[in-house]
């Protein structure tokens, strides 16, 4: 998305940069015990994705999408050496349940390898009546606070020397988080 404001001035040019993108994952193989292996696509902290609920993108019937919610796991802590227990678990050794007994029973949800893998988060409004959150919050604000600024309806772009105005570009790109994807 690039939206420009126009300003009294060619140059110089102000860029305010926006992504839309968010961290996920991709199915890497499906299990014969139904578990599903996945691969991280942007940077994810290990500390913090033990017992995520997750909604697996699978494709469904007809090539539309089902959401299949399903819950990250590793190894039970009872079953770890003390050296295991003590380090923070890599996203390989995690997998994703969502239920399946069986490798025909998650392809039977209609989950495939190369399937999107999306962190399970609603938006809400936190006890402090004016605190929201959402997974990606960032960015989705970043995108409409750019919008938002290109719409105004001032007298031109961002405002520099004494009054003047220059082009304000607003651009919203995704893929950033593809910079650390795999990891």
């Amino acid at each position: 998305i690039l939206c420009e404001k126009p300003g009294s001035h060619p140059a110089p040019r102000v860029v305010l940069d926006a992504h839309m993108d968010e961290v996920a994952f991709l199915v890497q193989r499906v299990g014969e015990d139904g578990k599903l292996g996945f691969v991280p696509l942007g940077g994810w902290w290990g500390h913090v994705l033990l017992a995520q609920r997750v909604d697996v993108l699978a494709g469904g019937e007809g090539g539309g999408k089902v959401l299949v919610p399903g819950v990250i796991g590793s190894k039970p802590p009872h079953f770890l050496g003390a050296a295991e227990r003590e380090k923070v678990l890599d996203p390989e050794s995690m997998y994703v349940d969502v239920g399946a007994a069986s490798r025909a029973e998650a392809e039977a949800l209609g989950i495939r390898v190369g399937d999107p893998i999306v962190p399970h988060a609603e938006f809400i409004q936190l006890a402090a009546k004016d605190i929201l959150s959402s997974k990606a919050f960032d960015n989705r604000a970043g995108v409409i606070d750019g919008i938002g600024n290109s719409e105004d309806g001032g007298d031109g772009g961002a405002i520099f020397n004494d009054g003047d105005t220059v082009m304000l570009s607003n651009v919203t790109i995704s893929r950033n988080s593809a910079a650390t994807e795999g990891g």
